[in-house]
């Protein structure tokens, strides 16, 4: 239902580079994860300096398991906007795609990110990706927790389309948490 929604939204607004990433996301929440990463990466050609935009290109291509274009992605971030939400989740990524528990575990005590994923269910449901990556199940966990309360509930893409949850599918708190949304997805009436 929303691809014509996007379509317009492209044709009424085509100079906002967020909006070329919509058919990407559009993609990503269906499993067409490799479909994704053009549309992102127009939307960051586009708007090149814009941290939000680097830090969903890089968190696409971590999907694609395209580590190390990513990890470039990232650092770039981290050195560009240090003291910010997206540029320490940069500095997060790229702990976690060094396989460095340790330090991601440490970079998500940042101030800014502690405040952006108690707010915005993105920020909340990345650090959740990247927990359940570095093995840190207890705290992807809460982490995916909160993106539910902030409204993130996609129960197909979470419960099995998103490959970097696979590490927590086994949980049993994942298996509760995955039947609340659940119920919640059923109900939600567009």
């Amino acid at each position: 239902m929303a691809r014509p929604l996007v379509a317009k939204l492209l044709a009424l607004d085509p100079l906002t580079a967020f909006n070329h990433c919509m058919p990407g996301w559009l993609d990503l929440v269906e499993g067409r994860f490799e479909a994704a990463i053009p549309a992102y990466r127009k939307g960051c050609e586009l708007d090149p300096r814009n941290p939000i935009l680097q830090l969903f290109h890089g968190w696409v291509l971590v999907v694609n398991d395209q580590r190390p274009q990513a990890a470039a992605l990232f650092d770039v971030l981290a050195h560009q906007a240090p003291g910010t939400a997206p540029g320490q989740l940069g500095l997060f990524w790229r702990h976690v795609l060094k396989g460095d528990r340790e330090a991601a575990l440490e970079a998500i005590s940042s101030p800014e990110l502690q405040t952006a994923a108690q707010r915005t269910e993105f920020f909340a449901r990345q650090l959740a990706d990247g927990c359940a990556l570095v093995g840190a199940n207890d705290r992807a966990l809460a982490l995916l927790s909160k993106a539910v309360d902030l409204g993130f509930i996609d129960y197909p893409y979470l419960s099995r389309l998103n490959p970097l949850l696979k590490g927590l599918r086994g949980e049993t708190g994942f298996a509760v948490l995955m039947e609340a949304v659940k119920v919640r997805w059923e109900r939600f009436d567009a």
